[in-house]
């Protein structure tokens, strides 16, 4: 159970961090 919720943590947290990049992009980008 425990290793499942940190699963789904890290996961959030990789989907968090991909969404600032891609905006970054986009702003560095345009």
């Amino acid at each position: 159970m425990l290793n499942l919720f940190l699963k789904v943590e890290i996961t959030c947290w990789e989907v968090k961090f991909f969404k600032k990049v891609s905006c970054f992009a986009q702003i560095v980008g345009a």
